[in-house]
């Protein structure tokens, strides 16, 4: 059996950890209706949603439209606090709304 050195178990680890979805606070908006077509609809920062259909908005919130109420809650960066990266390492951002570890470079040792 191949032995896992204590970077792979960290590197595991945060992988398992950050593929997890995080959610964190939600709110519940009325929904819309539509003067002409009569049919409800939902407003996710300007963007326009339907019945059944979800999008994650550019503030990483997911939005879920229903009959009655659209609820968005907080996703990645927004649900939680960011863990701090192991030694070694530093925060790297991936738009929208998540993050990952990378090792640091020279050049960041620099700037601090």
């Amino acid at each position: 059996m191949a032995r896992m050195t204590g970077l792979s178990v960290v590197c595991l680890l945060l992988s398992l950890v950050l593929s997890s979805p995080v959610q964190g606070k939600c709110y519940i908006y009325e929904t819309y209706i539509d003067g002409p077509t009569g049919m409800p609809y939902c407003l996710a920062e300007n963007q326009v949603l339907y019945i059944n259909q979800w999008a994650v908005t550019p503030e990483c919130y997911n939005c879920t439209c229903q009959e009655k109420k659209m609820t968005c809650c907080a996703v990645g960066v927004k649900a939680s606090a960011i863990a701090p990266p192991p030694p070694g390492y530093k925060i790297q951002m991936m738009p929208p709304c998540s993050y990952t570890f990378v090792p640091r470079t020279s050049e960041d040792f620099n700037t601090l």
